[in-house]
């Protein structure tokens, strides 16, 4: 388990508490410009997750503070002869602040059981801007996701309002893996939400224009929720290509 609160009486952001368990930790936080974003690194010291295996972030931003968090590697779930392995991240981000989750890859291995729980509480004007994103199977050693379950929910809060929420499963198999409603042959996926500010078609449409423009795979989505926030969507075969859209995404919001 982590717990950590942040908040930020003047300029900059600081953590003020910090509880963690092993293997979870985290690496020394620092304020790296004149943003006053708040920039933590968090770190998995067991190499990853086998069956039974039970991870939980909880994280409390105080009104006004600004925090960034990312990993050091990659996340690993490891095949199980029947237990889940589960992570749990629960964020309560407070009046006017903001957060940005972009953690590196989490590798699905076949025959792996692994869930993935989100839970976001915004209060008043804040702003939450996150991805998740998998790779199913060993595709460096031509692993396939063709046994296995993964799922992944998330709950986003606005107040006492459920303003965004979802439920996504993979149950591994051949036909899932070829199937153009599945992976059609693609080996990962990503989710990117951004609720830090309202869109509009407009929006929606040079983020699609910037994308493509630069030749990026065709197995690419975007869309509005129901609040004006921005839901992208991203299959294909690089986690490196899913980051690199999602940050040029985050950082395209936060300049038009």
């Amino acid at each position: 388990n982590l717990w950590l609160r942040y908040d930020r009486p003047g300029h900059r952001t600081r953590m003020v508490e910090c509880l963690v368990q092993a293997p979870l930790k985290v690496q020394r936080s620092f304020c790296p410009d004149d943003t006053g974003q708040c920039q933590t690194m968090l770190l998995h010291t067991g190499g990853g997750m086998v069956g039974g295996d039970r991870l939980g972030y909880d994280v409390v931003l105080e009104a006004q503070s600004d925090v960034c968090f990312t990993s050091a590697s990659a996340g690993k779930s490891y095949r199980s002869l029947g237990p889940w392995s589960e992570q749990t991240v629960n964020l309560e981000v407070g009046v006017g602040a903001s957060v940005l989750w972009c953690p590196q890859e989490t590798i699905i291995f076949d025959q792996a059981r692994y869930q993935q729980n989100f839970c976001i509480k915004l209060q008043e004007q804040a702003r939450f801007k996150g991805w998740e994103i998998v790779r199913l199977g060993r595709t460096a050693r031509g692993e396939k996701f063709t046994q296995g379950h993964w799922r992944s929910s998330w709950e986003i809060w606005q107040g006492d309002k459920l303003i965004w929420g979802e439920r996504q499963q993979l149950i591994g198999s051949e036909q899932l893996y070829k199937s153009p409603n599945a992976l059609a042959g693609f080996t990962c996926l990503g989710t990117y939400v951004d609720l830090s500010r309202s869109f509009d078609q407009d929006l929606v449409n040079q983020a699609r224009e910037m994308v493509h423009s630069q030749g990026r795979s065709p197995q690419f989505g975007l869309t509005l929720t129901a609040t004006q926030g921005l839901i992208a969507r991203y299959r294909g075969n690089s986690t490196q290509e899913a980051k690199n859209i999602f940050t040029q995404l985050s950082q395209l919001s936060s300049v038009i």
